[in-house]
């Protein structure tokens, strides 16, 4: 019986087990509002996956950090509307709650704390394609300072994660947050899992993070073995990282 994980980027630490019986559907980009849509094609293509397999261990989810770090800007924005959460996180809940998989265990991971300091978050929208250079610019400064201000996107944060739980709680779906040992007492993220080589990188350090979620879903009994040396492998990824920069810095 296998454990069956969908998500956008996020779910790229579970690519450092070892162990055949974890099947990984990363979707690049993937927002909760695709997801809640039923002819939306992420939302057939895990109904797709799922409906080839016969009895799944586990399904779990963790979509949500393309939403909050840039769908409510491109929204705001972009859109000039209003990033309405609850409605779309309430959808997405649903839809998890109306897979059959005969009794296996479903569980939604909680959007992650944010790697940005206020003065990248700008930075970082661009970086992504999510708001244009022009656009930043016609943006108004007062505007950019309260959207872009930590306790602004903190208390959102913990709005969304809250309306994640609500919802997990209503259908019976194991919810997984993890702040209780990702965050330091100020509430923001420990430093281990910041890539500071990559300042608007919205990604946290997989290594450090890896065996943290393995704790947390401990009823899919997957394997707390690793393709690589977890240390070792943090280190190369620091040292190519610092030569990529290098590089560039030649270059400009």
């Amino acid at each position: 019986m296998a454990t069956y994980i969908f998500g956008d980027s996020f779910i790229g630490p579970f690519k450092l087990v070892d162990d055949s019986k974890i099947k990984i559907y990363k979707f690049t980009g993937a927002t909760m509002k695709g997801i809640k849509k039923k002819e939306h094609k992420n939302r057939k293509k895990i109904i797709h996956i799922l409906s080839k397999k016969s009895n799944p261990k586990c399904l779990i989810f963790n979509f949500g950090q393309v939403d909050l770090y840039f769908s409510y800007y491109y929204d705001k924005f972009i859109k000039n509307e209003r990033f309405m959460m609850e409605s779309f996180i309430k959808k997405y809940i649903e839809f998890i709650n109306t897979i059959d998989c005969n009794n296996c265990n479903k569980i939604v991971i909680a959007v992650y704390p944010t790697t940005l300091k206020d003065k990248n978050v700008f930075k970082c929208l661009l970086k992504y394609n999510v708001l244009s250079e022009d656009v930043i610019n016609s943006i108004s400064k007062s505007d950019i300072e309260k959207t872009s201000n930590f306790r602004f996107r903190y208390n959102m944060y913990i709005k969304f994660n809250n309306l994640l739980e609500k919802y997990c709680k209503i259908y019976n779906i194991n919810y997984i947050n993890l702040d209780n040992v990702l965050l330091n007492k100020n509430k923001k993220l420990k430093d281990k899992y910041i890539n500071y080589l990559n300042e608007d990188s919205i990604h946290l350090n997989w290594e450090p993070l890896i065996p943290i979620l393995l704790k947390k879903v401990t009823t899919c009994k997957i394997k707390k073995k690793y393709k690589v040396n977890l240390k070792k492998s943090l280190e190369k990824y620091i040292k190519w990282k610092k030569e990529i920069i290098k590089i560039r810095e030649q270059k400009s």
